[in-house]
This record gives structure tokens, C-alpha cells and sequence, in this order.
């Protein structure tokens, strides 16, 4: 009892510091519990926003400015047994010509991609198919060009060049560029991937989607792409796409071939 008394007094005595020992505690706890909260609320968006970006895609393989059959595609799906879609995808300026004695408005940096219908599985089976004279757009873009289902806009589009714009030997013709009127067919949701980027930003893109047919003849590189996309499939692993595109790739396909000349192999573009 005499032990008990003493803590009970000293606990009296000295409850200033005993109060300040315990508010610290509460302090640190609450610190604690809160940085966890914001850290599982961080990873959570963060996840969603690579899912809105990516849809179903799991693997991607960007070739960027050089160009493959996009017959690879349908080789490289039955082989390694997961959806395979082939994109032409490119950067262009998207314009809104909103009346005669108005100034056009016009959004720079655009990601176009050049589709079919194998892109929109990727994205839940939830797109659009589009026509030679039809294209999808991002909420985005279309929120900055003021557009909705049926306006029509135009897109510029740079064609490809084996050599950089800058250097002092490439072209300077007047036909550098293809410019295209598509009237709108849809406005992409985020849920439809909307905000397709293969690029690891919070920054939302400016996307528009057209025929890859279209874009394909239009910058006169017919049957070509430059971007596959593959869905995930049970059991598969890069190291099994790998394989997979080193069975299925031919020489062909990077627009090689291979003629005899004095009966040496010699490649040929």
C-alpha cells in the first residue's frame, strides 16, 4: 500500500510532466496513423492513374521513329497467346476552325494514334470504330478545342524522315506535313483510356485516335506501325515476350532484304 500511495503522489507531484509525456505520444500517433493513410491514399492514386493511362496493357514495344510490318502483330498475338494490337502512333497539331472572321484554335504536342479495333480491347472492349473520316478525341482536347460529337476538326501531321528537321541536309518541300478534316465520332472517357500514355505522367495528354489505315496512306507508309501493345495473359513474362518476338520477328519486317550478289548476303533496304 505504502508503494501504491507514493505513485499516486508522485503521479500528483509531477502530472505536468506526466501530461506532456502523454500529449507527445498522442502527437507522434497521430503523425504516424497519418502517414500511413496518405501513403496507401498516394499508392492508390497513383495506381489509378497508371490504370487510366494503360488500360489492359502490359508490355509495349516502341520502335519510335523506325517502322515494322504490322503483320508481327497477329504472329507475335498467336504466339505468345495474349491480345497484340499494332499503333502508328505520332505527334501532330490539332486545329478548330471556328468560324471565317475568327481566329482557329489550335493545340500543339498532340499524340495521334494511328488504330483498330484491337487497340479498343486493350481498353475493355469500350471504343469506337472509325471510319477514314472519323476521329475519337480525349476529354482534354476537347475540352481546350471547345468540340462535341459531330464539329469537325483537322489534324496536322509531320511525316516520317530518315533525317532529323534541323540537320542541314533534310527536306524543306512543302509537302513535309498531311493535314486531314475528320469530323468528332466520340470523346474518349478516361475509362475508355482517354488518357493512353506510355510515358509516366500525372500530366494529362492530348490524345486523338484515327483510322490507322488512314494514317498509314496518308503518310504514305502503308501496312507499317511503330508501337505494339500486348495485354497480360496467365504465366507471361517478359522474358517469354522476348522469346516470343525473337521466334516470330523476320527480317522482312524491319523493311530488309536479303539478295545475292556474287554469292555473298548482302541486306538491302
Amino acid at each position: 500500500m505504502t508503494g501504491l500511495r507514493l505513485s499516486v503522489r508522485s503521479a500528483l507531484f509531477y502530472w505536468r510532466n506526466h501530461l506532456s509525456v502523454l500529449a507527445g505520444t498522442a502527437l507522434a500517433c497521430a503523425v504516424l496513423v497519418g502517414a500511413l493513410l496518405v501513403g496507401d491514399s498516394v499508392e492508390f492514386s497513383l495506381r489509378q492513374a497508371a490504370l487510366l493511362r494503360l488500360g489492359k496493357i502490359h508490355f509495349a514495344l516502341s520502335s519510335e521513329g523506325r517502322f515494322f510490318r504490322q503483320e508481327l502483330a497477329e504472329r507475335l498475338e498467336s504466339e505468345a497467346n495474349t491480345p497484340v494490337a499494332p499503333v502508328l502512333f505520332l505527334r501532330g497539331i490539332a486545329i478548330r476552325q471556328r468560324g471565317v472572321d475568327t481566329e482557329p484554335l489550335q493545340v500543339n504536342n498532340v499524340q495521334v494514334a494511328g488504330i483498330d479495333g484491337r487497340f479498343w480491347r486493350l481498353a475493355g472492349g469500350r471504343g469506337v470504330e472509325l471510319d477514314d473520316h472519323e476521329i475519337a478525341i480525349n476529354a482534354k482536347l476537347a475540352s481546350r478545342l471547345d468540340v462535341k460529337p459531330g464539329d469537325e476538326i483537322s489534324i496536322r501531321i509531320a511525316k516520317p524522315s530518315l533525317l532529323s528537321r534541323d540537320a542541314p541536309l533534310s527536306s524543306r518541300r512543302g509537302d513535309d506535313t498531311v493535314r486531314g478534316t475528320f469530323s468528332v465520332a466520340a470523346i474518349v472517357t478516361d475509362e475508355q483510356m482517354g488518357r493512353f500514355n506510355l510515358a509516366a505522367s500525372q500530366v494529362v495528354p492530348c490524345n486523338v485516335f484515327v483510322s490507322r489505315k488512314w494514317l498509314q496512306d496518308s503518310i504514305s507508309i502503308a501496312g507499317k506501325a511503330n508501337l505494339l501493345l500486348a495485354g497480360g495473359s496467365e504465366g507471361l513474362t517478359v522474358k517469354k515476350l522476348n522469346d516470343a518476338v525473337e521466334k516470330t520477328w523476320r527480317i522482312e519486317d524491319a523493311g530488309l532484304v536479303i539478295r545475292e550478289f556474287e554469292g555473298r548476303g548482302l541486306f538491302q533496304l
